[in-house]
Order: structure tokens, then sequence, then C-alpha cells
């Protein structure tokens, strides 16, 4: 089952682009958790599944660009929309 959950999330990351391969939207995680409200996960552990399927099956990069960390922990960008929006974009070429 485990495999399955990261598939579901992978399709849920993925669908706007299947739908309309010219947007570059990513749906947020509580957009996914509404989704996928049978898999019951958290913001976390979809946080945690969309890595996993970034770093281990995809082997996507974190990005570097863009600022330097702010000091309280944050980059200025909104966070997770640099894996958020790379997982659909290569699990779709």
């Amino acid at each position: 089952m485990g495999d399955a959950k990261y598939f579901r999330i992978l399709v849920a990351l993925c669908e706007p682009r299947l739908r309309d391969p010219s947007t570059s939207r990513s749906p947020t995680v509580p957009e996914i958790m509404e989704r996928l409200p049978d898999l019951g996960l958290s913001r976390t552990a979809i946080g945690f599944h969309i890595g996993y399927l970034a770093e281990k099956k995809l082997h996507v990069k974190s990005p570097q660009s863009g600022p330097p960390h702010h000091p309280h922990g944050t980059t200025g960008r909104p966070r997770g929309t640099g894996l958020r929006g790379r997982v659909p974009r290569d699990a779709t070429r």
C-alpha cells in the first residue's frame, strides 16, 4: 500500500499538467489532502512523500537558485513550491 500512496500523490501533483500541458501550476499540499482524503495523510506526511518522490524516484535536485536563506529559515519563496513544481514537470516529460 505504501507504493500506492506515493503513486497517488504523484498523480495528484501531475493532474493539472496532464489536463493542460501549458500550465505550470502545481496543487498545494492542502489541495492534495482534499483530493486524497481517503489516505488520511497530514501535511507533513504529504511533504515527506513529495520529497521521497523527488529524491528517490525521480532524482530531482532541490532548487539551489533563489535568494539566500532568511535568518528565520525562509528563502523568500512560498514553502515547498520548488519540489512541488519540479516533480510534475520532470514526471510528465
